[in-house]
């Protein structure tokens, strides 16, 4: 059972078991990201569970910080980070990532500062990097190589002759190689 220490509180001095339902230490909760500046207590850092978004925010030194990212590890992505997910890596099955991520598949965006709005559309693209706009969109996925006949001509290799022929047609795969991985968006 916790206890009050002054200004301070104590925890348990004994590891809690996985299963157990009493003597957890209770934090104070909010509904979203605290942005008031706490009292100044010595030797202490206050802290608070913000419900709306997940997260357990410290005040140190002069602003709050986060100290989780929702239950993905993943405290230092920012909302709007697009991140790769391999799911049967060593063929074992990884968790879904938590509400606060939706996978990039066209989809409309449920909560978080895109609510309504769509996803980008991420299958079977690459993605590529610019210091511009982001969002846009190019490539394919084949080309094809077409000889005009103009262009027919002759060649010299050593003591061979070839001939180019006009007639030449043929769609190629445009693609490098590639391993299948699921876009997922953080929302919130």
């Amino acid at each position: 059972m916790p206890r009050n220490l002054g200004k301070r509180v104590e925890a348990n001095t004994v590891d809690l078991a996985t299963s157990a339902t009493s003597g957890f230490l209770y934090i104070p909760k909010m509904a979203g990201q605290p942005t008031g500046t706490p009292d100044t207590q010595s030797g202490a850092v206050p802290i608070a569970v913000d419900t709306t978004n997940d997260k357990l925010w410290f005040y140190s030194g002069s602003s709050w910080s986060s100290a989780s990212g929702g239950g993905t590890g993943s405290s230092d992505l920012f909302v709007g980070a697009i991140v790769a997910r391999i799911d049967g890596l060593g063929g074992t099955s990884s968790p879904t990532p938590s509400s606060n991520w939706v996978i990039c598949n066209g989809s409309s965006v449920s909560g978080g500062i895109y609510n309504g709005r769509s996803t980008p559309s991420l299958h079977q693209k690459f993605l590529r990097g610019t210091t511009g706009a982001t969002g846009g969109t190019g490539g394919s996925d084949s080309h094809t190589h077409t000889l005009d006949a103009t262009a027919c001509q002759f060649y010299y290799s050593g003591q061979n002759f070839y001939f180019l022929e006009a007639t030449n047609t043929s769609t190629e795969p445009n693609l490098p190689k590639y391993y299948h991985v699921e876009w997922w968006l953080k929302k919130s």
